[in-house]
């Protein structure tokens, strides 16, 4: 049950974020978020939330109690219908849309996609590269991703990444790595154990891709450590989003955690790690007391730091 509360109190600020006008309730909720998430016992009703955890104001407590009784709050979907949300949702659902072009175009009256595309033809807004790619691929990007597509990537992928350096290590992370029958996009990572720090690794993997034919549309085109782009199978018509990184060797095997999720998993990784004495994100894991990044050399070695049992990729989807 307080996975439900979590979801619905998460589901909540995800809304509430679209409109600057109710940035106190989201600040409010996360902050009350945060001891939900830690909390180790079953949270039995808004009233013993109030005595047992901080930051659980009478709103709050109101909701949780709706929450245990119906799975759900009636708000979620009465927000859903506000006209201003549902624009926010629209038009930044849009690659490259932020949520602050989206409000200023809300100003001028334009609430969808479609008014977008009639206001960059009659000259009233400017675009840009980004957005003009995520207007390109809009409907491409909509749908999900077959894995039985992903492994055909992961192909050509690792093909070509061992072309740059055949010592080159090489994940394709996210939903795909939990076992997901679908994903979203392509999140890759990749690293080398000695690797030469003048040696551009990542453009010359992404010019590697981009001279077969696999990555179609640039999102970057001259970083270092992260590229974001589009790609497509050959004989496919169906633009993927796609993003690789070149990692570090010291920060590999925390990032590749932090990338493959879930969410949840890596909070409660995170709230581990906290408890020995350690903070564990995306650059590392480091010990508090001496501030020093500790290198690791595998995934299991981090559980083992952490005193916990090694659990697999596939059972992280919680």
């Amino acid at each position: 049950m307080n996975q439900l509360i979590i979801k619905n109190l998460s589901d909540l600020v995800d809304l509430y974020k679209k409109d600057p006008k109710f940035k106190f309730k989201v600040n409010a909720i996360n902050k009350a978020l945060v001891y939900i998430k830690e909390y180790k016992y079953p949270i039995q009703s808004g009233q013993y939330a109030k005595e047992n955890l901080s930051h659980i104001g009478d709103g709050i407590a109101r909701r949780i109690d709706e929450i245990l009784q119906t799975g759900t709050l009636s708000e979620l979907p009465q927000l859903s219908n506000d006209k201003i949300l549902q624009a926010m949702n629209n038009l930044t659902s849009i690659t490259g849309m932020g949520e602050a072009r989206a409000k200023s175009l809300i100003k001028l009256g334009i609430f969808n996609i479609n008014d977008f595309k009639k206001a960059l033809v009659e000259g009233k807004v400017k675009s840009t590269h980004h957005i003009d790619v995520g207007l390109k691929y809009y409907d491409d990007f909509k749908q999900r991703i077959p894995r039985e597509e992903i492994e055909q990537m992961e192909n050509i992928l690792l093909e070509e990444v061992k072309k740059v350096n055949p010592d080159m290590i090489f994940h394709i992370c996210g939903s795909y790595r939990r076992g997901r029958k679908s994903c979203g996009d392509i999140d890759v990572l990749i690293t080398l154990k000695d690797y030469d720090c003048k040696v551009k690794y990542l453009p010359k993997y992404v010019d590697r891709l981009s001279k077969i034919g696999f990555l179609k549309d640039h999102l970057t085109t001259k970083g270092e450590k992260k590229y974001m782009g589009v790609c497509m199978l050959p004989r496919s018509n169906l633009g993927r989003r796609i993003d690789i990184r070149f990692v570090e060797y010291e920060e590999y095997y925390a990032a590749l955690i932090y990338f493959t999720g879930s969410k949840n998993f890596n909070i409660d990784l995170r709230n581990k790690a906290i408890e020995l004495g350690y903070s564990l994100n995306e650059y590392g894991l480091t010990d508090k007391k001496t501030k020093k990044v500790i290198c690791l050399h595998s995934e299991e070695e981090i559980f083992k730091l952490l005193k916990i049992a090694y659990v697999k990729p596939i059972d992280r989807d919680n």
